[in-house]
């Protein structure tokens, strides 16, 4: 790939850390949500934000947080190829319905990783937790945003559309990387955290009149 590399720009939900971890398993130096990449593309908004100017340099496949940027990428990186990953649009917002649900607010977003915020206010049209009467307006996002993609590479051989969780994997992914198939099952990362989300979900809705909670 000369100088390329290899960017999920899928939105989040659709996959990214399973994908992250399927090129790790590839043997390529994988990075998932690399934040540090950001203030380098929005200098004036992230400038009191330290960071590590080598990440993109010092590794080979990103995901997650890329999916802001991906044209800049595809500017400043010739010869990459992207990864889109998608889900079925119901099940994406049901899933961010129980990543984003609005809960105790000690959370990784104070600390840990800082730059959280900055991305979800991107993404969500400044909501840093699911509002229910936005539901439509992230769903618009989404659809947005992957039809831009395609839009975007159209014509072009150096995009792949993977949908992990209707049985996407090896074969689709290292056909596109000109690789061989590992002798691993394909990584879904996050299947344990898809149930956890949705039993949050339901818990809540549980609680609301004629679905079981009081009246």
């Amino acid at each position: 790939m000369d100088n390329g590399k290899i960017f999920g720009i899928g939105f989040p939900k659709t996959a990214t850390s399973s994908l992250s971890q399927a090129l790790a398993l590839l043997d390529y130096r994988s990075v998932h949500d690399p934040y540090d990449i950001l203030p380098r593309f929005f200098p004036d908004e992230l400038k009191d934000f330290r960071y590590n100017p080598e990440i993109l340099d010092d590794n080979d496949a990103f995901a997650g947080v890329v999916c802001l940027v991906f044209r800049e990428l595809d500017q400043a990186y010739p010869g990459s190829r992207f990864i889109l990953t998608i889900r079925d649009e119901q099940q994406w917002l049901t899933s961010l319905r129980g990543h984003l649900y609005p809960r105790a607010r000690a959370t990784r977003m104070d600390g840990e990783i800082p730059l959280q915020p900055f991305v979800r206010s991107r993404m969500f049209h400044g909501d840093l937790w699911f509002i229910e009467k936005h539901a439509g307006d992230y769903l618009a996002s989404y659809q947005r945003f992957n039809q831009e993609v395609r839009d975007y590479f159209q014509g072009r051989d150096d995009l792949l559309v993977m949908n992990i969780e209707a049985g996407d994997g090896w074969d689709k992914l290292c056909g596109f990387l000109g690789c061989s198939i590992p002798e691993k099952p394909f990584p879904w990362k996050n299947r344990r955290s898809l149930r956890r989300s949705l039993r949050r979900v339901w818990k809540h809705w549980r609680r609301k009149p004629g679905l079981g909670g009081k009246p």
